[in-house]
């Protein structure tokens, strides 16, 4: 019997900056990615944005076929997300936003 555990936090994704500088914005829609993530028992984020925006993420068995859909809105100043993972795969995008200046960081986290 094989599993698919991790035994260590991975960072999914996090806001494209360079060092010192300052975040960059997200345009109206923009897809954050997909990834297997068969192995993690849930989603943990952080987000600061001046402005606001609409965070979704999907979860299914196959890449491209969810079969959970939910979104969440972030305003402005700080916020922290946590998920329950029910997929081996998910898709996370923004799919509304009104943020100058975005800065975000999603981790996947290991079975306890």
């Amino acid at each position: 019997m094989t599993m698919d555990a991790r035994h260590a936090r991975f960072a999914l994704f996090r806001s494209p900056q360079t060092p010192a500088g300052s975040p960059t914005t997200i345009p109206g829609s923009t897809d954050l990615g997909t990834y297997q993530v068969g192995g993690f028992s849930r989603f943990v984020g952080m987000f600061s944005s001046v402005g606001s925006l609409t965070l979704r993420w999907q979860m299914g068995t196959h890449s491209g076929d969810y079969q959970v859909t939910s979104s969440i809105v972030i305003n402005s100043g700080a916020s922290v997300f946590d998920q329950v993972n029910y997929g081996l795969y998910v898709n996370f995008a923004v799919t509304a936003a009104n943020s100058q200046t975005p800065d975000y960081l999603m981790i996947g986290e290991p079975l306890r």
